[in-house]
């Protein structure tokens, strides 16, 4: 059968034709299944009736996306807490009063400052709520003094701040012992003695001895050089005679001193003493002419001689210098010299003429108590019986007599 066309009078119906035309370009799918498309708009806009479903989903897509974005902005939408702290504000055009002063029994209530009057750019607000000049509560201090508190002078600063840390008011003695060297001098000049414990520059003299002159028993003798000791005299020491003899026996012992009876210095007491120190402070020595010491250094035989001002240095004597003496042995003679120096621990032994010192040889002779048949010193008891008499008993009758 043909199709026919019918035209209709009415021109909003459509023909066949149109029909099945628009049928075409209807996707043959259930009405929930339709996949529409669309472009999302560019703004937001109302729905108009009768527009196309493009468009209608292009402006529903676009208020989905606003609505996502401002629901999950939390800067814009607030709490209830904060909706509350809100509406417990004041209003906007509410006013405030001036502050309420404070008087001496009733206290004052937070307000507004009150404007300052013109000229009281220098004034500071007071509890009574007044502009004010404080009162001048300023303290000034003088100088400090010897008799009144203040402040520290950049005089008296100066002076405190070249006083080393810990320093005193020293004052070195001038008593024997502690003199300097004495200033002044000149070149090849040496200390000679002039008081107790004091030195002096003067020239040094070139001086020649001769042997000692022996002691009498009327006359002094005088000082000298040792006489050569002969040979043989090794052993024999110089007596004031100018002799080389064998002295007699002398020795003496001593006990260890106590604190009631004069004796030799025990170990303990020598310990002691070495560990006290004497006179000990915290002192620096002044470094200038007249306050120098005697330098270290120097060698046997030499003599401090003027360096500078206040200063010596060692050099050599110039003066005729000897040897020690040599001793003699048994078969040779000694030769005449200085007296060698004893070491320490020797002050009790005599010089031999053999150069050394050496303790006598003891001579002494010892004695036992006497008996009947050796002499002997006489016992105590021996002394006891002389002294009081004794008792003899006869044999032949049984008597005693008293003798």
């Amino acid at each position: 059968m043909k199709n026919l066309s019918v035209r209709n009078e009415d021109s909003d119906i459509p023909c066949k034709a149109d029909v099945d035309s628009r049928l075409n370009n209807v996707p043959n799918v259930k009405t929930n299944d339709q996949t529409p498309t669309y472009s999302t708009a560019a703004a937001l806009a109302k729905l108009v009736a009768g527009e196309k479903l493009g468009a209608a989903f292009g402006k529903i897509a676009k208020a989905v996306e606003e609505l996502i974005t401002h629901l999950s902005d939390g800067v814009k939408h607030i709490t209830a807490a904060e909706r509350t702290a809100w509406n417990g504000k004041a209003a906007g055009n509410h006013t405030h009063s001036n502050m309420t002063a404070a008087t001496a029994s009733a206290a004052g209530k937070a307000g507004l400052v009150p404007a300052p009057a013109a000229g009281s750019q220098g004034k500071y607000l007071r509890g009574d709520g007044t502009w004010q000049t404080p009162p001048d509560t300023n303290t000034t201090y003088s100088a400090a003094t010897q008799s009144a508190n203040g402040l520290m002078s950049a005089a008296d600063k100066t002076k405190l701040d070249g006083i080393a840390t810990g320093a005193n008011k020293y004052t070195h003695p001038t008593t024997a012992g502690n003199k300097h060297i004495p200033s002044g001098g000149s070149s090849g000049q040496i200390l000679r003695w002039s008081a107790d414990g004091t030195a002096a520059w003067g020239n040094d003299n070139n001086t020649t001895y001769s042997n000692m002159t022996a002691a009498t028993a009327s006359a002094a003798g005088r000082a000298g050089l040792v006489p050569a000791p002969a040979a043989g005299a090794q052993a024999k020491f110089l007596r004031g005679d100018g002799t080389w003899q064998t002295p007699p026996d002398t020795n003496t012992t001593y006990s260890a001193a106590t604190q009631n009876a004069n004796g030799l210095m025990s170990a303990a007491d020598k310990t002691k003493l070495d560990g006290i120190a004497t006179g000990a402070n915290k002192y620096t020595h002044p470094a200038t002419a007249g306050n120098k010491h005697i330098p270290s250094g120097g060698s046997s035989g030499q003599i401090l001689r003027w360096s500078a001002d206040g200063t010596a240095v060692w050099g050599n004597d110039n003066n005729t210098t000897y040897s020690n003496m040599k001793g003699a042995s048994a078969s040779a003679n000694g030769a005449a010299g200085l007296v060698p120096a004893p070491t320490k621990g020797n002050q009790t032994k005599y010089l031999r003429a053999d150069g050394t010192w050496q303790t006598p040889p003891d001579t002494n002779t010892t004695y036992g108590a006497a008996t009947a048949s050796a002499a002997g010193l006489m016992s105590a008891a021996d002394k006891k019986k002389l002294d009081g008499g004794y008792m003899v008993k006869s044999d032949s009758n049984g008597l005693y007599v008293e003798y």
